[in-house]
């Protein structure tokens, strides 16, 4: 998924009108953050509808969440730390203060990627469909599986029960079973797995959540509501461990916990 500032490169979908006020706005980023639309419009000479039609073909809800994202961009650009590796994070003759900063960057950078390519519509939209469903299924394996399961035990704390469908490999069991007031959400980096359920869960019309790093997977093509991660991660051998994916999941999973939690204490 792309950023706001990268969204703005693709010239094809503005105007040339448009296109001088994205000028503007890259060359001038700092500045822009800290102004109002009219501010915009009267420095670029056009007119407020303008600058909104340039925010809803950015895929954003008005001028507001335009400033949000270019906030987020100027801060991923300045403290982005280049120098980690999300496959090999450390050395094996490496000092353990050495493992610790380098965890630690990892962990930052992770979080600041995850936030910089979230949606809020995005995620507005998966949480209203988690709210509503009667119950909800996580289909997951292996480290994403274990990750999940701190998210189904925080649920509890709303009076919500998540169910792991994927426990003694009962998966396709379980789809069969579920209904269309159900959700299943599918948690892969590869976007693959489990995705033999999908076909009986799209003939059972339960509507399909995918959290994933690959839009062109299984899941990325047939989930009704997607969130995606950027693909970091080598998906070879010398990939230490799942760092970067893990921590990815987990705090989306958070931030689908807390407005879960707010709408329920409502």
């Amino acid at each position: 998924m792309s950023t706001i500032t990268e969204r703005m490169q693709d010239e094809l979908q503005f105007t040339d009108i448009e296109k001088e006020v994205i000028r503007y706005i890259l060359e001038h980023m700092d500045d822009v953050s800290t102004m109002n639309i009219g501010d915009l419009a009267k420095e670029t000479y056009v007119s407020n509808a303008t600058i909104i039609r340039i925010c809803r073909k950015l895929e954003c809800d008005g001028f507001r969440q335009l400033k949000h994202e270019l906030t987020k961009d100027l801060e991923a650009k300045r403290y982005a730390k280049n120098e980690v590796d999300f496959n090999t994070p450390f050395g094996f003759k490496q000092s353990v203060p050495d493992i610790i900063h380098s965890l630690s960057s990892l962990y930052k950078e992770t979080t600041d990627i995850t936030e910089r390519y979230l949606k809020q519509g995005e995620i507005r939209s998966v949480a209203q469909k988690l709210n509503k469903a009667h119950r909800i299924f996580i289909f997951a394996i292996g480290d994403s599986m274990i990750t999940c399961e701190g998210f189904a035990n925080k649920m509890i704390k709303i009076g919500r029960f998540v169910y792991g469908a994927s426990g003694h490999g009962d998966q396709m069991i379980v789809a069969r079973e579920m209904k269309p007031d159900d959700v299943a959400l599918f948690v892969s980096y590869s976007g693959e797995s489990l995705k033999e359920c999908i076909p009986i869960l799209k003939q059972n019309h339960v509507p399909i959540i995918g959290i994933t790093s690959t839009k062109e997977s299984a899941i990325g093509k047939h989930a009704d509501e997607l969130i995606l991660i950027p693909d970091k991660e080598n998906k070879t051998f010398n990939k230490i461990s799942t760092f970067y994916s893990q921590v990815s999941f987990s705090l989306i999973l958070d931030i689908l916990y807390s407005i879960l939690y707010a709408l329920n204490k409502k």
